[in-house]
């Protein structure tokens, strides 16, 4: 089996330090089921690895 764990914020809200507060919720996780279910393939999908076009926002 493999469990997807969606990191699907790209903003950064600083401070604190790191500056992706859900990176370290997403990395938490992964820990977890690692620990958890050994035997399954784990995967971080962070949006940040798709770079997309800007978004057009009236003014």
């Amino acid at each position: 089996m493999k469990f997807l764990v969606f990191l699907g914020t790209v903003r950064d809200s600083t401070p604190p330090r790191p500056a992706r507060l859900g990176e370290r919720v997403s990395r938490a996780c992964l820990d977890c089921l690692m620990t958890e279910y050994p035997a399954h393939e784990v995967e971080l999908v962070d949006a940040l690895d798709y770079p997309l076009e800007p978004v057009f926002k009236p003014q």
